[in-house]
């Protein structure tokens, strides 16, 4: 039986993001730019409204605030903010090349703009009708 608050999903899912500061997060809702490096993860995501795991070659660090871009297939763009829980090396053998170090970050949502929690938990269902849970 599911824990978490949100159902999940497994799937593809656009995600961009870079390190922000607690401050600067409205500004970010708001559409301002990057506050940094932008780094754009695997395609295939664990998500749900309340978060979501990705791997990916950057590795922020653990406690970390992560500016987010996210978008759902077909969906316009939001954005969000979310905390980082916890981030670990992909073992390899779960890596399509052994050679390029992925890490595999979670990270539980702090807010998400308007309309954003909602398409994905549309999303979430959607695939999870489709494909049954994560």
């Amino acid at each position: 039986m599911e824990q978490r608050q949100y159902q999940r999903a497994l799937g593809p899912l656009a995600v961009k993001w870079c390190t922000g500061s607690g401050e600067a997060i409205g500004r970010w809702i708001a559409g301002a730019p990057p506050t940094g490096p932008v780094h754009e993860p695997e395609p295939d995501v664990n998500f749900g409204a309340g978060g979501l795991a990705f791997d990916g070659p950057d590795q922020p660090r653990e406690g970390a605030l992560l500016f987010l871009e996210l978008a759902v297939p077909g969906g316009p763009p939001f954005r969000g903010a979310g905390l980082v829980l916890r981030v670990a090396p992909v073992p390899i053998d779960e890596r399509d090349n052994p050679y390029r170090a992925l890490w595999r970050v979670a990270v539980k949502f702090v807010v998400l703009a308007k309309g954003g929690s909602e398409a994905l938990d549309a999303y979430t269902q959607s695939l999870r009708q489709a494909n049954g849970p994560a």
